[in-house]
């Protein structure tokens, strides 16, 4: 068993979750990976059922959709992904958010509560959802990297006080 000294390296002491760029679109990237493993430590859930979502089965996915949003919206970023079941994928297709997201409402039994309850599962909070209704690109990228950032902090601050092995 390897000890643990408790103290980190430099290096680690001076990143700052400001530096983190969070327009990766490159899906090999570390951030892009990380945000994904981010998504899987929250517990994703099925946007359409709120149901855990099978790991094995799920699809790296576009949020806005890439066909609809691609001439104005830079749409690869992370931010405007995350990881969908095939089936849900597959109903969503290229519809607009507004559309797609009322899918998911009545999948909740209307029940707004429960379906942001899902949507915190992907770092997508009220006023992320909100933008979502309103067809806002920009308005939802930028409540979704607050909770992205939000997160990163979190688990780099739990990193920094693990106590020694």
């Amino acid at each position: 068993m390897v000890k643990h000294s408790g103290t980190e390296p430099d290096w680690f002491r001076r990143v700052s979750v400001d530096a983190v760029d969070l327009t990766a679109a490159e899906r090999r990237s570390t951030v892009y990976k990380g945000v994904m493993c981010l998504i899987l430590r929250k517990g994703a859930r099925d946007f359409l059922t709120g149901q855990k979502a099978d790991l094995h089965t799920c699809q790296d996915d576009h949020i806005f959709p890439r066909e609809v949003y691609r001439h104005d919206h830079q749409v690869d970023i992370i931010l405007n992904r995350t990881l969908i079941s095939k089936e849900t994928n597959n109903r969503k297709r290229n519809k607009r958010p507004s559309e797609f997201f009322k899918e998911c409402l009545e999948g909740h039994d209307n029940d707004e509560s429960r379906l942001l309850q899902t949507l915190e599962t992907h770092f997508i909070n009220k006023q992320a959802y909100e933008a979502l209704m309103r067809d806002d690109f920009d308005q939802f990228i930028r409540h979704r990297e607050a909770c992205i950032i939000k997160a990163i902090s979190e688990v780099s601050q739990g990193i920094m006080r693990r106590p020694s092995i």
